[in-house]
This record gives C-alpha cells, sequence and structure tokens, in this order.
C-alpha cells in the first residue's frame, strides 16, 4: 500500500488537469461553445509558436533572463540599450517549478491556455532542424505537451524560411528531420490523412527548395499538405499558389491596410485550395525602432471581422509568445488577457458563423502609456522610434479605448483628470474613445443609474520618459491585474 500511495504522489505531481473547458467560461462575455465543437469546424485557428518559453530559465521572475535580459535596457550586455531593451512585456510570470519536466509543464500551459479560446494548433516557427538547436528541441516538447494534453489540439511544422535558408538547410536535409517525426500523432492533418507543413515568409526559398522537400517526403511514403504565407502576395502568386495548398499573405499591420479578401477567397476556393488570414494585433519592435499604428483594438477587431465575411478558412495569428516583435496573443504582462479575450469571441464567430450571443457584460480598455511624441532622453536612446515606411499612411493615433461587450444599453464612462466622459451605448459591441491624457483611467458601466461595472487601468499613462514605449497595454473588467503588470514608473 504505501508503495501505491508513493506513485499516486508522483503522478498527481506532474500530471494537472486541463483548464481548458473550466475557469474561462465565466470570465468571457459570451457562452463558449464545447471545444469538441469549435474543433468540429471546417474553419481552423491557430498562432505561430516562437522560441521564447515562459520561462526560459526556470527562475524567480524578479530575477530571470525575461526581466535581467530582454526587458531591462542593460540587458544582453548592453546590446538594446538604446532602444530601452528588447522587449516591452514578458510572459505571464510564474513560480519556480520542481518538476524536472517544467519545460514541458509550460508547453502544456500554452497548449492548454490557446486551446481554451478556440484555437486549434500551433504553428511551431522552425529556424533549426537538428537534435540539441533550440527551434527543434522545442518542436519535438511541444509535440510532447501536446500528446499529454490528448484534448484535440495538433502541431504544425512551420518552416521559418529566412533562418533555414540562411543556414544552407537543403530540402533534402528538411525532409529528413520531418520524416522522424512523421507519425507523431499530435500532428495536424488533413481530412485525407496527411500531416500539415507551414511556412512563414514562404516566398524567400525558390520553388526548387519546396519540390525537394516535397519529393523527399514522397520518397519517404509521406504526402502533406502546405500552407505557405508569403511577404508578396501577388507577386509570388503565379510561383507559389500552384505548388501550396494553402495560401496567404503576412497580415496587416495598420487598419487602414486591412482589404477585403473576398476574391482571394474566391479564388483559391475555385483551385481547392485554402485561404489562411495571417492576424497580428500590433507589431512594435523596440530592437529596431520602428512601429505600426494598430489604433488601438482597432487592427485585431478589422482583420478578424473581414476573415468572417469573407469565407477565409483559416485565421493563423503571426505570434503566440514572441514578444520581441509585440504581436503575440498569448496573455502576458502588458496586454494581459484583452487581446486574448477579445480575439475568443471573434475566434467563435468565424467558427460556428454567427457571432455569439453577449450573456455578460464586460469592459476591455486599450492604451498606450505616453504619447507617440514624447519626449525621451537623447543621451541614452539613440534614435526615436519611427512608423515602418512599408505601412506609414496609417497615422498615430493616441487615444485611450474603452470596449464594451454589453447584453443590454448602458451608459460608458471614462474618467481621467478630473474629468468624466459619458457616452451612451447598445446592447452589443461599443467602442468608446477619449484622447490620451497623463493619469490612470477608470471605466464604468452605469444602468439605470447604478455603476455595474467599475474599474480603473493598471497603466500610468506619462508626459516624460527616459525611453519611449509605444507597446499598447490592455485590460478587463473580469479578470484582475496580472502578477509584475509593466507598468513601469513614471520618471520625473
Amino acid at each position: 500500500m504505501p508503495y501505491i500511495v508513493a506513485i499516486l504522489a508522483i503522478f498527481c505531481a506532474f500530471t494537472r488537469p486541463s483548464f481548458a473547458d473550466a475557469p474561462i467560461l465565466p470570465l468571457l462575455p459570451f457562452d463558449r461553445p464545447s471545444l469538441t465543437t469549435l474543433q468540429a469546424s471546417d474553419h481552423k485557428a491557430c498562432a505561430v509558436w516562437h522560441v521564447w518559453r515562459t520561462s526560459m530559465d526556470n527562475k524567480d521572475p524578479a530575477s530571470d533572463q525575461f526581466t535581467l535580459q530582454q526587458m531591462s535596457p542593460t540587458g544582453n550586455n548592453g546590446l538594446y540599450y538604446g532602444s530601452g531593451g528588447r522587449m516591452r512585456q514578458r510572459p505571464l510570470p510564474r513560480p519556480v517549478s520542481s518538476d524536472p519536466q517544467w519545460k514541458i509543464r509550460d508547453m502544456e500551459d500554452d497548449v492548454d491556455r490557446a486551446s481554451a479560446i478556440g484555437l486549434d494548433c500551433f504553428f511551431l516557427s522552425l529556424c533549426t532542424i537538428s537534435n540539441g538547436s533550440v527551434c527543434w528541441d522545442e518542436f519535438r516538447d511541444l509535440l510532447v505537451a501536446a500528446n499529454n494534453r490528448n484534448n484535440g489540439f495538433k502541431i504544425v511544422p512551420m518552416m521559418d524560411v529566412a533562418s533555414l535558408m540562411n543556414a544552407g538547410k537543403t530540402g533534402a536535409e528538411i525532409a529528413s528531420a520531418l520524416a522522424s517525426i512523421a507519425n507523431n500523432p499530435a500532428l495536424m492533418r488533413d481530412k485525407n490523412g496527411h500531416i500539415y507543413i507551414g511556412a512563414t515568409n514562404g516566398d524567400l526559398a525558390p520553388l526548387s527548395w519546396w519540390q525537394a522537400i516535397k519529393s523527399n517526403l514522397l520518397q519517404r511514403g509521406i504526402e502533406a499538405s502546405y500552407v505557405l504565407t508569403v511577404q508578396a502576395y501577388v507577386k509570388s502568386k503565379p510561383t507559389y499558389m500552384p505548388f501550396a495548398d494553402g495560401y496567404g499573405n503576412m497580415g496587416a499591420g495598420t487598419p487602414l491596410s486591412v482589404t477585403d479578401a473576398s476574391d482571394r477567397v474566391a479564388e483559391l476556393h475555385q483551385l481547392g485550395k485554402i485561404h489562411v488570414t495571417s492576424i497580428k494585433p500590433q507589431d512594435f519592435r523596440p530592437s529596431k525602432f520602428w512601429y505600426l499604428e494598430p489604433n488601438n483594438s482597432v487592427l485585431l477587431r478589422s482583420v478578424l471581422t473581414n476573415a468572417i465575411s469573407s469565407g477565409s478558412d483559416w485565421l493563423l495569428f503571426n505570434s503566440w509568445n514572441d514578444r520581441t516583435e509585440s504581436h503575440e496573443l498569448a496573455p502576458s504582462t502588458g496586454t494581459q488577457y484583452a487581446l486574448y479575450d477579445v480575439a475568443a469571441y471573434y475566434i467563435t464567430w468565424f467558427k460556428t458563423g454567427s457571432p455569439p450571443p453577449i450573456v455578460r457584460d464586460v469592459l476591455y480598455y486599450f492604451h498606450r502609456i505616453m504619447w507617440t511624441t514624447t519626449p525621451f532622453d537623447p543621451t541614452k536612446q539613440t534614435m526615436a522610434f519611427f512608423r515602418h515606411p512599408s505601412e506609414d499612411k496609417q497615422q498615430p493615433v493616441n487615444e485611450i479605448e474603452l470596449l464594451a461587450f454589453l447584453t443590454a444599453p448602458g451608459k460608458l464612462q471614462i474618467s481621467l483628470g478630473g474629468k468624466a466622459t459619458p457616452q451612451d451605448a447598445l446592447a452589443g459591441i461599443t467602442s468608446f474613445r477619449i484622447p490620451l491624457a497623463a493619469g490612470k483611467p477608470t471605466f464604468k458601466l452605469i444602468r439605470n443609474g447604478l455603476t455595474k461595472i467599475k474599474l480603473t487601468s493598471a497603466f500610468q499613462i506619462r508626459n516624460t520618459t527616459t525611453w519611449q514605449d509605444l507597446l499598447y497595454r490592455g485590460g478587463g473588467s473580469t479578470r484582475p491585474v496580472v502578477d509584475m503588470v509593466a507598468n513601469p514608473p513614471v520618471t520625473q
């Protein structure tokens, strides 16, 4: 009997029930259908998993790699000092784990969180393909995590074409690596049982490179469906669309860049192919000194509603966890759960074909912690952040947004600096804005003269700074402020 008890204790210590079906449901403004229902949809939703684990070193979050290296101006031997650090937010911190399989446990949490909002899979960005290398080892770990959770969530190997091409990897080498895992049950497969293979910047490799991967896999008896996202959709179409089974671009970075995709969807459907809509809620790259203007939550909502109205087949969030480019969807210390929760609503709409009824009042907010023009310290920051010229027609927006999901009409209110600004709102989704101002804004829902919801932003808007920080922050009324919220002290 003591032996059995000991075995059970070990089992309980290293296995945990999934939280995908329970805690999230009362936190959303709608009742999410079951995962079985969402996964049965022909419309798929996935996100790209990059190299950044929830914890890189299993250390105390106050002194781990994210805190001391990636978010600190002096981290990485000062490489990003001139831009104030490589990242402006980090993954949600967790305590140091005593589990020797902590890397797998963290990935299981990623699988659970992604599945909970209706995602079907992770595209794992493969920058390397050899055992003992970062990306390949993470790929194998993620397969283990998905198999452990066994909740229908799948994994797709995604070629990081730029990295693999720079490393001189041939189609034969890549096919050999993929063949070693091709029978893994965690891989996502099409209706014919063929594995999916994805690509970011698929048009950076010559078509012959892709053909070599395909032919070498076929020689091993492995058939695959190829889902390519490309930089130049129209220019690359004659070359890559005939090869690809799924095709899409790398995604709009501003609301002005979102265009109706109906014609592209129809063209691909006539060829029996999948249209992929890529999504990045925001794009801010401190290490490169540039940003694109997403206009608070407008970019996220515009891309998703366009995918729904155009009949797109797949959603592909460009990043689950790459905080160096700031378009991650995973809950984080700056965006908290706001983007994640809002995306959940549209993912369900995309998969079911109908907007989910709003059954709970929920308020979300989005704003930066400074103006795009806030002066910085030129003795420390080496140049001003600029809008990338590829999409610079979208002008900077310096506003506070309250995004309300309401079950019935009510009055919304944003208070800041002693001034309360109201707006009447109907049942449904309402976006309400005021100009950015210094302080911490407070948001209310008032109905029949009674305050139903009141929350204050976790972030201080400041008019002075040492380094610019153009990351949009966010929060919501159904969740507490996360630990280590990315709200740096206000400089004087």
